[in-house]
């Protein structure tokens, strides 16, 4: 059974059979006395396509130096050679296939269209510029052609605008080596050529080191500035907002990934994902130590440097990925020897990033790791000077204030209503004197217990003072309160204290906005008062039952009660 074959891989066989039937057509009619400079001309494209230089998104070649130097020397045919056996030798750094072979077709076709226009025209600068204009023409056209039919999209176009960019700027440098190939060739023959080789290295590493330089400059102003923000972030939020503008500004195209530590468990939980791409990130939600190269760094907390994950047995995430990450810096986020997250920094091609890169990364993520510790430690002290420091569960009456100032700030602006209740403890007094302080407070706590049972998440209950608790219903109506405040006391009513022969109770009032007033000051006030006359009102009826006056009946304490 034949497989079908798809229309992109159609199209590279279709360039793949046209470079060598047009180099057949044309004939191998080139002298033997230029043998050495084609020999130079194709390790000057090897060394080119081995060794790119990198200029911000894209990098350049200067193969242009070679093939083109010999092709003015040479002719068609030798040019053709020099390039192949060039573009042959940075095989050796990895061969994809049909689409090397198709690359390679697609430059043998520019090179004879661009030959063919040259040939039209004089004097030789003309020549040169159109066989330029030719061969970028031909060459991204073909490339264009091949990503419109795996991918039209606004993408590709700016895909193909940057090439063609990188493009003429090869072209550009290489023509003053193009012109020391040739002159030194005629003055010299082969010796130099072999010559013109060495102004070609020179060119290459002062290009590769001058923009190392400056990249390194500019990563060391952007890391200065995105640990500054980093450290005056005020929440976590922040921090990865922080995190993400400084990576999309020194590695771009990037992908980051930033997870954070679970408590009491080696593990993390995905928090934050830029990922420039099209489809959805499909990162894990957790990652386990136990989980690949991944896990690996949470347990050791060691930075890792992927340059080809598809070398790396155990890739750095899960196997569903569809945009593999091929180049990955595992950045574990450490202060004080805690591990508070983790890192991923990633792109789709390989041998993106160095040594430079990692140490880049490893500083910012130990800034992160100090803010977000920093931050944690600030929200604990917080909530922690918010709380009762006798009762658990509970506010404090300072953390109930700055509650109520923003409910009604709230209440003021959307037009919502609340309600706060005042409650005491019965007894109080009484169980402290005759069981001791540690049951008068084992009391507190199970009537706060009781009442937290009864209100929901939101709401706010905290202590005044001694007996006297204080609640804060958020968004609840008069008649909603007036509930509330019936159900909380006869629930405390049902409870028991260990083994007390005593009854439970508290006495309650409340106010509610805007009915009740529209200050606070009011609203405390109303419930207080309410309080209180509740508190009489249930002395009068317990008197009633026990035969008493209700005030100093012989089974109720006199205070507090």
């Amino acid at each position: 059974m034949l497989r079908r074959i798809s229309p992109i891989q159609l199209y590279l066989w279709l360039l793949t059979v046209a470079g060598p039937a047009l180099i057949i057509v044309h004939g191998l009619r080139w002298a033997l006395h230029i043998w050495g400079v084609v020999i130079v001309g194709a390790i000057m494209v090897a060394a080119s396509t081995l060794w790119p230089i990198k200029l911000g998104q894209g990098s350049i070649t200067l193969v242009n130096a070679g093939y083109f130097s010999v092709f003015l020397i040479g002719g068609t045919i030798p040019a053709v050679v020099a390039g192949s056996l060039g573009q042959m030798l940075g095989w050796v750094k990895g061969f994809k296939g049909i689409r090397s072979l198709a690359s390679w077709s697609i430059f043998s076709v520019s090179v004879l269209a661009g030959a063919y226009v040259f040939h039209h025209f004089s004097p030789l600068w003309v020549q040169a510029s159109m066989f330029f204009l030719t061969f970028l023409f031909i060459n991204n056209m073909l490339v264009l052609i091949y990503y419109l039919i795996q991918d039209n999209s606004v993408k590709t176009w700016q895909l193909f605008a940057e090439g063609l960019f990188f493009d003429v700027l090869s072209w550009v440098i290489s023509a003053p080596l193009i012109l020391i190939f040739v002159l030194l060739q005629k003055a010299y023959h082969t010796p130099g050529a072999i010559l013109a080789f060495f102004p070609f290295l020179l060119i290459t590493l002062l290009l590769g080191l001058g923009y190392n330089l400056y990249r390194s400059h500019k990563n060391t102003l952007t890391a200065v500035r995105v640990a500054a923000e980093i450290a005056a972030a005020s929440s976590p939020e922040d921090v990865y907002r922080s995190m993400e503008k400084g990576i999309r500004e020194t590695f771009p195209s990037s992908v980051l990934v930033m997870y954070r530590k679970i408590p009491h468990r080696l593990a993390v939980r995905l928090v934050h994902v830029y990922y420039p791409f099209e489809e959805p990130p499909p990162y894990k939600e957790e990652v386990l130590a136990s989980e690949g190269i991944t896990g690996w760094t949470i347990e050791s907390r060691s930075s890792e440097l992927i340059d080809d994950s598809e070398k790396v047995i155990g890739r750095f995430v899960n196997p569903r990925i569809p945009r593999i990450m091929r180049s990955v810096l595992l950045l574990p986020m450490v202060t004080d020897r805690l591990l508070i997250g983790l890192m991923v920094v990633a792109h789709p091609e390989p041998h993106q990033y160095g040594p430079p890169d990692l140490r880049l990364g490893q500083i910012l993520a130990t800034q992160a790791a100090v803010s977000l510790r920093k931050i944690d430690l600030l929200v604990e002290t917080r909530h922690l000077s918010a709380k009762d420091p006798l009762l658990a569960g509970l506010y404090n009456f300072r953390y109930f204030q700055e509650a109520l100032d923003r409910e009604m700030r709230v209440a003021e602006e959307e037009g919502t209503d609340f309600a706060v209740i005042f409650f005491d403890v019965d007894h109080l007094k009484f169980v402290n004197d005759t069981y001791g302080h540690l049951m008068g407070d084992r009391l507190l706590q199970l009537v706060v217990d009781t009442v937290r049972l009864e209100i929901r998440e939101h709401d706010v209950l905290a202590r005044y003072g001694g007996d006297e608790f204080i609640l804060l219903l958020r968004r609840a109506s008069q008649k909603a309160a007036e509930m509330a405040m019936e159900r909380i006391q006869g629930k405390v009513s049902q409870c028991q204290l260990g083994t007390i022969p005593m009854t439970l109770g508290i006495s309650v009032g409340y106010a509610h906005y805007p009915s009740d007033g529209m200050a606070v000051e009011q609203l405390l006030f109303m419930a207080d008062q309410r309080m209180y006359q509740n508190k009489v009102q249930r002395r009068i009826e317990r008197g009633a039952l026990n035969g008493t006056d209700g005030i100093n009946g012989p089974n109720i304490p006199s205070e507090n009660g």
